[in-house]
């Protein structure tokens, strides 16, 4: 399997471990709604239906309007039932519901503890609803903790091996590149990790060496060196190169060239070096001018004129 193939189904493990965490707490709380709504439905509607048929017998005789609102609540309670037990209190109230309301004392007894035992099964049926619900949620609670346990350890081993693979490598390449930077021209990359990286930094070492290479075959840069042993002289001294550019400069001359206001005036040529070449055949070539052909290269060491200097003045009229 290949390195990146790899990382891609590291993240998508993770996206998946985020999206099941995110799924279950969906449906532990869509479990809850739904026990809610159904202990309602089936439970709390009886409970209702009992209390309310409870108060119409609190009355020693009923009235019509008394008698429909029992009959109604019955009614209602019959078309809810959900336990057993709830039939066999429903007919005991069914038999006796008349005489109940005319007054007759057994029969409402009859029919009050009938009521009794229909609240007390809906009311057991509520408390195995809500320990079933509990179960339910506690299973649910502890599959997401491990999911997210889950999902927590797997982002811990992509992020150590991101570390690893791709921010160590990286670290090392801007570690190289600042030392190179700072004149550690030998520091060379600490090849580790994925065999791609290793190629990426077996690269930049190449490159690194080329450069390396190339500047040793051009040679030191000796500017340095002849600004210091300039700035041992006096004299306002200047190393030139046959078209007037500036080399090299003593303190003196950098001076003078900052104070004018134009080019400084030069005194006189203390050395000069000329080792202009022509190339062959350049006589014998036509419509060329000899200038044009001729490759300049040399040096001069010129003094400028300084008037706080007695030498460079030249002689008194």
């Amino acid at each position: 399997m290949s390195h990146w193939r790899l990382w891609r189904l590291s993240f998508l493990a993770i996206l998946v471990a985020h999206l099941g965490c995110g799924l279950a707490g969906v449906f532990l709380i869509q479990r809850a709604s739904e026990t809610v709504g159904r202990v309602h439905r089936d439970n709390i509607v009886s409970l209702e239906a009992t209390e309310r048929m409870l108060a119409v017998l609190t009355q020693s005789i009923a009235g019509p309007v008394e008698r429909s609102v029992f009959r109604s609540h019955l009614d209602n309670a019959k078309a809810n039932v959900t336990e057993p037990e709830e039939w066999k209190a429903l007919s005991v109230i069914e038999a006796n519901q008349g005489d109940a309301l005319s007054g007759h004392q057994d029969n409402r007894a009859r029919v009050v503890l009938a009521i009794e035992e229909l609240g007390n099964a809906n009311r057991k049926a509520i408390v195995r609803a809500d320990q079933a619900a509990r179960a339910t949620g506690s299973a649910g609670a502890w599959a997401l903790a491990l999911a997210t346990l889950i999902s927590i350890g797997l982002t811990s081993l992509v992020a150590h091996q991101l570390g690893q693979q791709v921010l160590k490598p990286l670290s090392e390449v801007r570690a190289v590149l600042l030392a190179h930077r700072s004149g550690q021209r030998g520091r060379r990359c600490v090849k580790s990790g994925d065999p791609s990286w290793v190629t990426v930094l077996s690269t930049l070492d190449e490159l690194l060496d080329r450069q390396r290479e190339s500047t040793l075959a051009a040679g030191p840069d000796l500017r340095p060196l002849v600004a210091m042993l300039l700035d041992r002289q006096e004299a306002a001294l200047e190393l030139r190169d046959l078209s007037g550019r500036r080399i090299a400069a003593s303190q003196r001359a950098l001076e003078i060239t900052s104070q004018s206001d134009g080019p400084p005036e030069v005194a006189s040529v203390e050395w000069r070096f000329d080792a202009t070449t022509e190339p062959p055949g350049a006589a014998q070539a036509e419509g060329l001018q000899e200038s044009s052909e001729h490759q300049r290269f040399g040096l001069e060491l010129v003094r400028l004129r300084d008037a706080s200097s007695p030498a460079s003045r030249g002689p008194r009229p």
